[in-house]
């Protein structure tokens, strides 16, 4: 939960972001939240943080060390 909330989506590179939406892509809400009402959040989340780095194009490169982490 902590990592969530300390989540920073400007410093997502713009092909994660799409790698995330294309894995997202063929469930839906109601899918999820039949299995579970926390993954339904997550993914709910989830699809908001891949629109918020859309917005704005994404980071212009990623971060080598924090992909290590």
């Amino acid at each position: 939960m902590r990592k969530i909330s300390l989540f920073d989506a400007q410093t997502v590179p713009i092909r994660s972001a799409q790698v995330a939406k294309r894995t997202l892509k063929p469930y839906d809400k109601d899918q999820i939240r039949d299995v579970s009402a926390g993954a339904a959040t997550f993914y709910i989340w989830a699809l908001g943080m891949v629109e918020e780095v859309e917005s704005y194009g994404g980071a212009e490169q990623a971060d080598q060390m924090r992909l290590k982490k």
